[in-house]
């Protein structure tokens, strides 16, 4: 098994082609990244200084799901 490897210079759509489950990250945090005609051109940080969320405290969460994910036995990729 793969280990989730994200940082915030990924791309949004890369992100969640990767790693699908990292949506419900970015619907948790009112963003509306899956299906945005931008998200193949912003960066997670890029994300982060538009809506002005702590980039910090945002890859925390996404680490998590994706931990959590990997944890349960799931192949991310």
């Amino acid at each position: 098994m793969l280990r989730a490897e994200i940082d915030e210079t990924m791309l949004v759509e890369e992100v969640l082609a990767r790693y699908p489950q990292a949506a419900a990250v970015f619907k948790r945090w009112g963003l509306h990244c899956v299906g945005c005609w931008l998200a193949d051109v912003h960066t997670i940080a890029q994300v982060a200084e538009i809506f002005n969320l702590n980039l910090r405290t945002f890859m925390r969460d996404l680490r998590k799901a994706l931990k959590e994910e990997s944890a349960e036995g799931i192949q991310l990729f």
